[in-house]
């Protein structure tokens, strides 16, 4: 069976990529400091659920889309 895994990073890079943004675009948007975006995206720190779901209508997003992007199988 293969192992399930989810990389925060990955699926926030994939955000800027498609979108365009910066981190410090993120930071404005989400209203936290861009060393957060920059935790968030290294893995050191999450964010809270409610934190994902804002992230996702801000740049209109599927939140499912967007936890698809950091997916992996392996």
């Amino acid at each position: 069976m293969a192992e399930y895994s989810f990389d925060l990073g990955k699926a926030i890079k994939t955000l800027k990529a498609q979108k365009g943004v910066t981190n410090e675009d993120l930071a404005k948007a989400m209203r936290v400091s861009e060393v957060t975006i920059s935790q968030w995206i290294n893995g050191k720190q999450i964010p809270s659920i409610l934190r994902a779901q804002i992230l996702c209508y801000t740049y209109d997003l599927i939140f499912s889309d967007f936890i698809e992007w950091g997916e992996s199988y392996g």
